[in-house]
């Protein structure tokens, strides 16, 4: 489910930014709303603030295990995440020129940072006491045979571990960028 989440983050949203024509992109951007949305409301600070909350939020156990239980709150849950994936990647992915991207450092600083909450969040679950979520507790088949705690251990390092390790390598490959423009002026 953790994968799941991160798909819908880290793969589908970014191709659904780099996929959509800038052309198309432009119109919405310069309306109100648009301005709003595309240029004030994912800016570095309030994106940031904005997807870590929610995160945050839908991986507290009351939240989370109501998604579980209703279907209307997962689609939600889901819909949310995208949002988060929306806010979180447009400042460092925008196609569109009244909404620039970052400058390298800055997206390296920016992805840095979240490998800060997610860490946090993923070590909370890793070492929560088992059962956090207790409709993963109470299921009657677990894939591979794993315990309720290997499961949840699981899921929270992949959301710690896993996450931050696609943070850093982004990180790493801005940064060779911006370090090869540089050595290329000098």
């Amino acid at each position: 489910h953790t994968v799941q989440h991160l798909l819908l983050m880290f793969a589908v949203v970014p191709a659904w930014i780099k996929g959509t024509p800038s052309w198309v992109l432009q119109p919405i951007v310069r309306t109100p709303v648009g301005k709003v949305l595309f240029t004030m409301m994912p800016r570095v600070l309030p994106g940031f603030l904005l997807a870590t909350m929610i995160i945050v939020l839908w991986h507290f156990p009351p939240f989370y295990n109501l998604t579980l239980r209703n279907e209307f709150v997962h689609v939600l849950q889901h819909m949310f995440f995208v949002f988060t994936g929306f806010l979180f990647f447009w400042p460092i992915m925008s196609t569109v020129p009244e909404s620039p991207q970052l400058s390298r450092l800055m997206k390296c600083l920016y992805l840095f940072a979240q490998t800060i909450p997610s860490g946090i969040v993923g070590a909370s679950i890793v070492y929560a006491a088992p059962g956090l979520y207790p409709h993963y507790a109470d299921a009657i088949q677990r894939p591979f045979g794993l315990s309720v705690a290997e499961d949840q251990q699981i899921g929270g390092l992949i959301m710690w571990v896993g996450m931050n390790t696609v943070f850093l390598a982004m990180v790493t490959v801005i940064f060779l960028k911006y370090a090869s423009v540089e050595e290329e002026k000098d």
